[in-house]
């Protein structure tokens, strides 16, 4: 186990891209070494091309496109 300076990091990120009800394809302001969480409307989603989203990069894909009366936040380690 290792521990992150707290400047490493981001809780609650929103993150770039349209919420429009088409859109899956969002952009995170790091690249994260590891994700604590990805909340849609504060409910927690799971990882997995198969589940809710794929992270490659700073690129967050949502297998459903939230609407632009959702709420995307991401938490993680950069």
């Amino acid at each position: 186990k290792y521990c992150l300076p707290d400047q490493d990091f981001v809780a609650n990120e929103t993150p770039a891209g349209t919420l429009n009800g088409t859109n899956k394809v969002f952009t995170l302001a790091n690249t994260p070494v590891k994700i604590v969480s990805v909340a849609l409307n504060g409910v927690l989603q799971e990882a997995g091309a198969s589940n809710d989203y794929t992270i490659s990069g700073a690129t967050l894909t949502m297998v459903t496109a939230p609407y632009a009366t959702d709420k995307l936040r991401v938490t993680y380690f950069k």
